[in-house]
């Protein structure tokens, strides 16, 4: 693999090689893929500069108006999906109109969205959730940080690393 998509909601600022972001975790998961020859961000832009600036060399942001003319790339290369909202739904929507395999595809929930929704927004929050999850979850391979999402076939549970008793051990005191 030398090129991946990713596919994020957060809003990018950029200038020259220097990308602003207000989620460092976004940031974060990116720099995984840095060896590859080639990352394309599809996400919203940004006028002002954000919180959080990373410098990537081989990080092209790409607006969704421009997809289609990725259209061959994308279907043969990975694609990687953080989180899924109205607008990561969109765009995957627009790939699997495109034809691109599932093997192709994968998606990062990187919390229990269901709960989050019914939360911001209410039953119908969560229905809405519910109804992209359920579109989605045929089309992609799921990778997860909560156990609680269900009727997704082959999910891998991601277990983020967690403060235990054991960081508390033999801790300085300030002075």
């Amino acid at each position: 693999m030398d090129e991946i998509f990713i596919i994020s909601n957060d809003r990018f600022h950029v200038n020259k090689k220097n990308f602003f972001n207000s989620n460092k975790n976004t940031f974060t998961i990116i720099s995984c893929f840095k060896k590859l020859k080639k990352i394309y961000l599809i996400a919203r832009t940004s006028r002002q500069r954000e919180k959080f600036r990373n410098k990537i060399n081989n990080l092209k942001l790409v607006n969704i108006s421009k997809i289609y003319r990725l259209r061959e790339k994308i279907k043969e290369k990975k694609t990687l999906m953080i989180s899924l909202t109205p607008y990561n739904f969109l765009v995957a929507c627009i790939f699997i109109f495109m034809g691109v395999k599932k093997s192709n595809l994968f998606l990062f929930l990187r919390s229990d969205g269901y709960k989050e929704y019914s939360i911001k927004y209410g039953k119908l929050g969560g229905f809405f959730y519910y109804v992209m999850l359920s579109l989605i979850k045929k089309r992609f391979n799921i990778f997860t940080c909560s156990a609680s999402i269900k009727g997704v076939a082959n999910s891998r549970i991601i277990y983020p690393s967690e403060i235990t008793k054991r960081w508390l051990i033999n801790r300085k005191k300030k002075n």
